[in-house]
Formats: structure tokens, sequence, C-alpha cells
């Protein structure tokens, strides 16, 4: 059946062949999924969930490493994933719903370099040491407010990185406190790219770009009461 809002997507960025298929594939995996797991309309999931996610193509890293922190039903980890198969995925996400569904849809679309792990990014990356400043892009989408993102993606990134956060474009840039905490992370602003589709005030999310220039402090990111707080000098 022909679906116009799918096409205008896939033909906007220019998706093919077999990726094309399995986007398709995807989002009806997410629309069939029992219960509701993003909360969108059919339109809304294409033009919000997988073109915003593919907004972010030109800054997937051409094969290396990357992670998707709260990764829910797999915006935008899994998405870009499928269109840059060349690239290792780590989907984290501590609901074990979402966690359950994105393994069973990598399961059942044959789809290649993706880890799946249930659990929350700042616990993980204590058991996980070896996974600290190991990733080319860190991405966070409605995951927390900037500033906890900026401080659980960060200490993922390596130096020469970066961590994309999806934002609200009423939010602007980094405020003076958030900017601060991205330098004593290691991170600079680098651009913020604008999404696809717009919301209820007519302006499309943006992705807020932050440039890994310098290695994060060892404490970095602090105990879940303290995440994103403002540094005390």
């Amino acid at each position: 059946m022909h679906d116009p809002i799918a096409e205008e997507v896939l033909n906007k960025f220019d998706i093919r062949d077999e990726a094309r298929v399995r986007l398709k594939q995807f989002v009806e995996a997410v629309e069939s999924y029992p219960g509701n797991l993003v909360g969108w309309s059919h339109d809304a999931l294409w033009q919000r969930g997988i073109a915003d996610s593919l907004a972010l193509l030109p800054w997937v890293p051409r094969g290396g490493r990357a992670l998707d922190i709260g990764s829910g039903a797999g915006f935008p980890g899994l998405v870009l994933q499928i269109v840059s198969p060349g690239v290792h995925w780590t989907l984290v996400e501590s609901r074990s719903r979402r966690a359950i569904f994105l393994q069973e849809t990598v399961d059942k679309l044959g789809i290649k370099h993706v880890k799946v792990i249930l659990d929350r990014a700042e616990g993980w990356i204590r058991r996980e040491a070896r996974e600290r400043e190991a990733f080319d892009l860190v991405t966070l989408r409605a995951v927390a407010p900037t500033a906890v993102s900026l401080e659980l993606g960060l200490p993922f990134c390596a130096v020469g990185g970066r961590v994309a956060i999806f934002k609200s474009a009423r939010t602007g840039f980094l405020s003076a406190e958030e900017t601060a905490l991205a330098e004593v992370l290691g991170g600079r602003v680098d651009e913020a790219v604008p999404g696809y589709a717009p919301d209820a005030t007519g302006q499309p999310d943006q992705i807020l770009l932050i440039k890994k220039v310098s290695s994060t402090p060892a404490g970095y990111p602090r105990a879940p009461q303290h995440l994103g707080r403002a540094i005390k000098k």
C-alpha cells in the first residue's frame, strides 16, 4: 500500500534498497508492538521519529562505534544503524519492556552490529570502565534535562567525537551553567541541526552537537542525585 508520508521522508533523505525496506519494517514493528511505545501517530512516527533521527545522518561516523543512551523504541540509534550498517551501535535502555522490544526487533529484522544493554548509563559506565570515552558519537533523545544529558553523554564520548542532544528549539542553546558544565566535562558547543517536523508551536526540534575537545575528569558522571548540577567553584 502506498504510504505518502513514508515515501516523502525516505525520498528526502535518499534512503534506498535494503535500508528503505528495513525502515518500513521497523515502523511496522513499533506500531504493532503491544501497548504504546512512543505515543505518536503514524505520520508523526515517520516525521518526528524517523526523519528527525535521519537529520543526524551526516554526523554519523564512517565505521567506528556509536552509543544511544535511553534508546527507548530505537530513536535515533536503531534508525541510524539501519541506514549506516558499518557503525557498531550500543543501545542503552533502562526500561525492560523497551529493551526487550529493541532486542526482539534487532533479531527479527536481522540487524547486525547492534548491542542492547538493559541498564542505566551512569551505572553501566562504572561497571564497564572500558566503555569510557570509547564512542565516536553519543546520542540522547528525551532522556533527561540538557545538563543531565551532558553529564551522561560526554564521559562516554571519545575526544574528537560528538554528543548529540535532541531538544526543543524553544529552549535555545546552552545556558551559562550548562556551558560551564560542558567545558568541565571536556565538551564545546559545535552547532545545532534543525529537525524535520514542527512541534505544536510550529518549530522543529533541534539537535545540539557538542564536540569532545578534552578528556572528561574521572569523577563524572556523578551519583544520580548530583547529575547535571552546576559545578561549584
